[in-house]
């Protein structure tokens, strides 16, 4: 799984100027205007997996308090010279360092597609807990089986491990955790630059 880890992360750092200017291209998500309506106004987000900080620099324009991590010094790099009101640190998901109920909002956009379903329960229940009561969580992740090293030819070939999932799947562990669920949105791909269908979820932390 290590090994796994890092083919990911040196993707990332070896292409993240590339990707920052393809993501940027792009038009905002529909989902992340919808989250930000659904965090308390002025909240604490949690951008997990913020790559290079464009959706961070969204959330800091509308007067949230950010912070972004990424375990790619290459995107945090670029995250910090994108939006200089987010507060940026280097920092893996499996091994989140926050204190309990510190984030209004946990915004994770194609980030947890990257751990693996061995470890996903794990990651939702720290999720959880450092979310305050009530406080909202999204997640996207690609649609399909299993997992498997994907052969990224948007970006010269390079190696990532991808996790896919059914609805039924995710629904399932998020209330096993113990999340409510306000909304879970299968959506075919956008573009020629999506490689999977989406899955899209919104989710509450209820004690």
């Amino acid at each position: 799984m290590e090994d796994l880890k890092k083919t990911t992360i040196k993707s990332y750092d070896n292409t993240a100027s590339e990707y920052y200017r393809v993501v940027k291209s792009f038009e905002l998500l529909p989902e992340i205007k919808k989250f930000s309506k659904k965090v308390i106004k002025n909240g604490k987000i949690l951008d997990l997996g913020c790559g290079p900080g464009h959706h961070s620099k969204y959330f800091s324009s509308l007067g949230f308090d950010v912070v972004g991590i990424d375990l790619s010094v290459e995107m945090i790099e670029i995250a910090r010279r994108e939006s200089v009101k987010s507060v940026f640190q280097v920092m893996d998901i499996l091994e989140l360092n926050f204190e309990k109920d510190t984030f209004d909002g946990i915004w994770s956009s194609a980030s947890l597609l990257h751990v693996p379903k061995i470890k996903m329960k794990f990651v939702l229940k720290k999720l959880k807990e450092i979310l305050v009561d009530n406080g909202i969580l999204y997640i996207s992740l690609k649609q399909g089986e299993g997992s498997e090293i994907f052969i990224d030819n948007r970006y010269g070939g390079v190696e990532k491990y991808y996790v896919y999932y059914h609805p039924e799947e995710i629904e399932k562990l998020l209330k096993n955790v113990g999340f409510n669920i306000i909304e879970i949105q299968p959506k075919d791909k956008r573009t020629i630059y999506d490689t999977n269908s989406w899955i899209h979820i919104f989710c509450q932390k209820i004690n």
